[in-house]
């Protein structure tokens, strides 16, 4: 130590006066600037600061830290594919990056290469078993690929992390309906409702009661405001089917006359009226409807069942 010292004061008089200043301060970060830059969206900047040529000048984590903020940069200026050529450069050299494995598995995730990204979510979990991000990139995955059960796993995890997050109490309500576990996907979709008002949710929820058969229940949601509001004349369709479905014939009729008074030649509502006159024993009358479907929407889902029906009758 003694020698240290002796050595720095011999320098002394030969630094310049900031040098020798700083030799007591602490270490500036080199990228203090990119930092602020990409703090305040300035990413075309931290793109140019750090353009070609530049990552020579850095070592180690500050590196790292140049790879991820290109990336991101490059990511938030939708020049994807720049972005995972960094990100997988960036994680070539640094593999135990957690920050950079996370930005890799992210962007793998968003183009839909699921395969690529699962191990990198695993990995992530295996030094940070509390990741809510990787948590719920699982979900999604397992969710994409059909496996239910381990994506409401997943989900339940990321919601320990983020309780307060009502679209992943959302996404979590609609696995859990596709699992046909409708109790537990109307707690989630209405914990989802509390957080945030929306009519989605709502839209889950009526979709959850007809999953339990409580179609009076579903029917009354669609009448909502919020959901007439946002959805207009498909709530008006869907609200004439089931009301179909639980055989209350008149007010299927009222809801497929309402949806003509918009679309008067709508699909949906002629189908309604066919099978309303099919129940009441017009056949000649359903068959006048559903050709009306046939000369209006060639290539519609309806328009095929039509034909099947047509041919049946």
């Amino acid at each position: 130590m003694k020698k240290i010292l002796l050595t720095l004061l011999l320098l002394w008089p030969s630094l310049p006066l900031q040098a020798s200043w700083d030799i007591f301060l602490p270490h500036k970060d080199p990228l203090a600037k990119e930092k602020e830059l990409f703090k305040e969206g300035r990413y075309k900047e931290v793109i140019t600061r750090l353009g070609p040529g530049q990552f020579q000048y850095y070592r180690g984590k500050n590196l790292a830290r140049a790879y991820f903020y290109v990336g991101q940069s490059y990511e938030y200026t939708d020049h994807l594919g720049r972005a995972l050529g960094l990100y997988e450069l960036g994680v070539k050299l640094f593999p135990d990056d957690l920050r950079l494995v996370l930005a890799l598995a992210l962007l793998l995730h968003r183009a839909g290469l699921e395969t690529n990204a699962k191990p990198l979510f695993k990995k992530i979990l295996l030094a940070k078993p509390q990741n809510a991000e990787a948590h719920l990139g699982l979900a999604e995955i397992n969710s994409n690929l059909g496996f239910l059960k381990r994506s409401a796993k997943r989900y339940q995890e990321t919601l320990k992390s983020v309780p307060e997050n009502a679209d992943i109490w959302r996404h979590y309500a609609e696995v859990l309906f596709r699992l046909r576990e409708f109790p537990q996907a109307k707690v989630a979709a209405k914990k989802s409702l509390s957080l945030n008002p929306d009519p989605k949710t709502e839209m889950d929820i009526a979709f959850i009661d007809r999953g339990e058969g409580k179609l009076g229940a579903a029917i009354s949601l669609l009448n909502s405001p919020s959901i007439t509001s946002q959805y207009g004349i498909k709530a008006t369709r869907l609200k004439g089917l089931w009301l179909l479905e639980d055989k209350q014939v008149s007010q299927a009729i009222s809801a497929a006359r309402d949806v003509q008074k918009t679309s008067p030649n709508d699909p949906v509502a002629h189908w309604i009226l066919a099978q309303a006159a099919l129940s009441r024993g017009k056949t000649s009358k359903a068959i006048k409807e559903l050709k009306s479907i046939q000369n209006s929407q060639k290539y519609s889902f309806v328009y095929k069942a039509a034909q099947a029906l047509i041919a049946a009758l």
